[in-house]
């Protein structure tokens, strides 16, 4: 997957819980995208759960920006508690008004990703 190439590890958030951001050429989402998209999900009500027999699943797009799930998540998360992880995305991997990175909530295969959603015509 082109979105796990070329990441850069930023440290532990806590024991087990993981920020990574990426640093691939045009593939980050713009800030104010990033941030709306996160605020939208964190007042959707309800369960963000992945969809279909994919490894990952998209889970919003805002304006220029993408947030995926990737791995096995079960039970499904609230879509607050997403927001709350890819804040944390947001908040450490913001680069020049550009955002693209990963969650891993407990060093197992599952993952949230926030990038541009050019990665995913």
């Amino acid at each position: 997957m082109v979105v796990m190439a070329m990441m850069m590890v930023m440290g532990a958030q806590e024991e087990g819980e993981e920020v990574t951001c990426q640093a691939i050429p045009t593939a980050g989402a713009p800030l104010a995208d990033a941030a709306a998209l996160v605020q939208q999900l964190r007042v959707r009500p309800g369960l963000c759960c992945p969809t279909g027999s994919e490894v990952c699943s998209l889970v919003e797009t805002v304006g220029n920006s993408l947030a995926t799930l990737c791995g096995s998540w079960s039970p499904c998360p609230s879509c607050a508690d997403v927001s709350n992880n890819l804040n944390k995305v947001l908040s450490q991997c913001n680069r020049n008004s550009s955002v693209q990175g990963e969650y891993d909530p407990d060093d197992s295969d599952r993952q949230l990703f926030l990038t541009s959603n050019t990665l995913h015509p």
